[in-house]
């Protein structure tokens, strides 16, 4: 096998862990709250990209590319992660009542969680070979990178201090972000540049938002008072334990259904009941061996679990099938399960409480 296989995986992984390493040395990382933007980043993309998948079904037109339905479409959804960090910020109550530091952890792990799940996403055999577009692909990761974290933190400043710049620059930093990475390599293509220059400019032209972004960003953190407690309960046995139960779960359910012969539609319908119920027991059972758990953390656990059994699953594909996976394809599956065991976790809250 080359070893070039797995060259695009490691330079997504390079591209989240760079920015962490800088959040720890910098930022004194909370690392509870960190996971805990991750998490609200996977709740939105699950919510995103079922939602998206539903309507380019049901309106085929939305799906078609370079067009200003199918650009449209896609930026309004990038409200999802604006909606999805706004209520976690607002409802978890250790977001509540963290300092600033915890506030940019959180923001850290919406920006640099992404990267890490594509990372795992793209941990299949697909022969790679290093060159100037590998280079790229890492810059315009840590440029996103930096943009997530911007809007977040901005995102964050108004939930401490209720001024309207902050919310107004935070959810228009996103909103332009998604256009300009959906719109700019339309434009190129339409100028008929070289694929190399076209590259060199979309990745230059990222580079300088992201540091238009970071800019604003620090300046206005002076504007927010630093006030809070330290550092978030973490207990990484819960996460660890939702990573061990789910990729089991998961791999144990494929494996299964794969047996029972049914129609597309209910082997879908069994596998997110399973999933809906089994979450349910592992809380109890969980309930029953620590005094008090996480849903965070045991959320977090459960999403990187599915993805990574569903990577080990398409390593087996051929390469060419995967050459032809899109992002949305790629992501939908995980996405959908995910979403079975977040209800779940719902409904054994409900019913504790």
């Amino acid at each position: 096998m080359s070893g070039m296989y797995y060259l695009n995986s490691l330079t997504l992984f390079a591209a989240g862990l760079v920015p962490l390493l800088l959040f720890v040395k910098k930022l004194h990382l909370d690392r509870g709250l960190f996971l805990t933007g991750w998490l609200s980043w996977a709740c939105a993309i699950s919510s995103k990209m079922v939602l998206l998948s539903a309507l380019w079904f049901g309106f085929p037109l939305l799906s078609k590319p370079d067009t200003i339905q199918y650009v449209t479409t896609l930026a309004a959804l990038e409200l999802l992660e604006v909606l999805s960090a706004y209520i976690f910020l607002t409802k978890n109550s250790n977001l509540r009542n963290a300092n600033l530091c915890g506030h940019l952890s959180f923001a850290a792990g919406f920006g640099i969680g992404e990267a890490f799940t594509l990372a795992i996403l793209s941990f299949l055999p697909v022969d790679i070979s290093p060159s100037l577009s590998t280079l790229m692909v890492l810059v315009e990761r840590l440029s996103l990178v930096v943009v997530q974290f911007g809007w977040v933190a901005l995102l964050a400043y108004y939930v401490r201090n209720r001024e309207a710049i902050n919310l107004s620059l935070g959810v228009f930093f996103k909103l332009f972000s998604s256009i300009l990475t959906l719109v700019m390599p339309i434009l190129l293509y339409l100028y008929d540049l070289s694929f190399e220059i076209s590259t060199i400019i979309f990745v230059a032209t990222l580079v300088a938002y992201a540091s238009i972004v970071l800019l604003i960003v620090l300046i206005l953190r002076r504007r927010v008072e630093d006030r809070g407690s330290g550092l978030a309960p973490f207990d990484s046995r819960h996460c660890f334990a939702g990573i061990v139960s789910f990729l089991s779960l998961a791999l144990i359910v494929e494996i299964s259904i794969s047996y029972l012969h049914l129609t597309r539609t209910l082997e879908t319908i069994t596998r997110l009941l399973v999933f809906v119920m089994t979450t349910i027991v592992l809380l109890e059972l969980f309930s029953w061996t620590a005094k008090r758990i996480e849903m965070a953390e045991i959320a977090l656990g459960a999403f990187i679990g599915i993805l990574l059994s569903y990577t080990f699953r398409l390593s087996f594909a051929q390469e060419v099938l995967l050459q032809r996976l899109t992002l949305q394809a790629i992501l939908l599956p995980p996405a959908v399960t995910f979403l079975a065991v977040l209800a779940g976790i719902v409904l054994w809250r409900s019913a504790r409480h």
